[in-house]
């Protein structure tokens, strides 16, 4: 691993976030974000709020196209991991609001008691939406922070799954992003 993280500024337009938003909330329906990786998931909406949609990769060859495509560089560049496939998408959307905000407190994305023969091994963000308080991205205090502009509308961040992180509060207007992992064979 030659990097802790990377990202790719702007690299979609705001034309292209913005319909790739509008596309896939007419396409998929929310739901309520829950936490863990079993089937016993439960809602714990004061340590994340927000609401999510699980986007069908066999359904949509662009949008998986375009999340290969930034893990494949970032993958080459940066971490050099064995990587297999994208196992799940999801557009999660947080609502601003100063007394309830959205948000995702601190969390990694590994399952390590997961049984099967892959984890997550590369997580990816792509930011689609602008316009609001909060929500910035973090790392924990171990890691050195993303720049601002890596935060910006359009921008994908790349990072290892296992890696501590957490979207600050979202205090108003409406944070979107996809996230997907890439998964690979087992760390070890």
């Amino acid at each position: 691993m030659v990097s802790e993280w990377c990202y790719f500024h702007k690299a979609l337009s705001d034309d292209e976030c913005d319909g790739l938003v509008s596309y896939l909330e007419n396409s998929y329906k929310y739901q309520d974000s829950t936490i863990g990786f079993r089937e016993d998931n439960k809602v714990d909406e004061e340590f994340r709020n927000c609401k999510i949609a699980w986007i069908d990769p066999y359904k949509e060859d662009e949008v998986v196209s375009l999340l290969w495509y930034y893990a494949n560089r970032a993958n080459r560049d940066h971490f050099n991991f064995d990587l297999k496939y994208i196992n799940e998408i999801q557009l999660t959307k947080y609502e601003g609001d100063v007394v309830f905000p959205g948000k995702y407190n601190w969390h990694h994305d590994v399952d390590w008691i997961h049984t099967g023969c892959f984890h997550r091994k590369l997580s990816l963000s792509f930011i689609l939406s602008d316009g609001y308080e909060g929500g910035e991205f973090e790392f924990d205090s171990g890691l050195p922070q993303l720049p601002s502009e890596a935060l910006q509308k359009g921008s994908v961040i790349a990072f290892p799954s296992f890696f501590t992180h957490r979207v600050s509060p979202v205090t108003s207007g409406i944070r979107h992003s996809i996230v997907t992992w890439v998964e690979g064979p087992k760390w070890r």
